[in-house]
């Protein structure tokens, strides 16, 4: 929103008219091409799921982000690219105290402290420039074949491969930016990771070019386990 205005941003936009709450992303979100929900598509889901049980939407917020973590958390035991990226763009405008109920408003609630949740992170290392020889021919054909359903056109794909590392670090700052600790932990990386091709085109719409993304992980046996689209 810095530097635009209304015809420039969706956000202020729809805040102009007046309304409440808004939320969205800031760059490029991803989301799911089938179940299980990743990305943008997960955190929606949570939000809209704890909106009953929530005594204000932007606690609702700060519930979907963590139900996120603990669920990627849950299936991979890490935070990768995708979903740190997710946490991070995704931003609440408005009054954070609003509710969808109007009995809700009649009685105050504190604001609970909330710990940021203990996990590991993945973060793309440098890029493989030579990368037919870290990927199988069979495996690449595998992500363009993906890629083709979402982005037609193979001659005109950009393809992108990195490394991911597992990273650590030694401590963070809780809801109210308070720092805290964990022990025996240090930044550090954990051997080799998984590998992530990134497949790019761009796409005109309504006069102007946009860029469209495809991100497929590449587990240790050579199989796509991931695969991510931008919205």
């Amino acid at each position: 929103v810095n530097g635009k205005t209304e015809d420039q941003s969706i956000a202020l936009k729809y805040l102009g008219i007046g309304t409440g709450s808004f939320i969205g992303s800031t760059c490029v979100a991803y989301g799911s091409i089938d179940t299980p929900l990743i990305g943008a598509d997960l955190l929606a889901n949570y939000f809209w799921k704890n909106i009953t049980g929530a005594t204000s939407l932007g606690e609702a917020f700060i519930q979907a982000k963590l139900d996120f973590v603990k669920e990627m958390d849950k299936r991979q035991g890490f935070l990768d690219g995708e979903d740190q990226k997710t946490l991070l763009s995704f931003i609440y405008y408005g009054d954070p105290m609003s509710t969808i109920t109007v009995q809700q408003g009649k009685s105050k609630h504190g604001v609970r402290r909330i710990l940021a949740p203990k996990v590991n992170i993945m973060s793309d290392d440098e890029d493989m420039a030579d990368f037919e020889q870290d990927i199988s021919a069979e495996t690449l054909h595998e992500v363009k074949k993906i890629a083709e359903i979402y982005l037609p056109g193979l001659e005109e794909l950009n393809i992108h491969v990195s490394q991911q590392q597992m990273m650590t670090d030694p401590g963070f700052e809780d809801a109210f930016g308070q720092k805290q600790t964990r022990t025996n932990r240090s930044v550090r990386k954990n051997g080799k990771g998984q590998t992530v091709v990134t497949v790019s085109k761009t796409v005109p719409i309504a006069e102007k070019i946009h860029r469209h993304y495809l991100r497929a992980r590449i587990d240790r046996n050579g199989h796509v386990d991931k695969v991510a689209v931008s919205r």
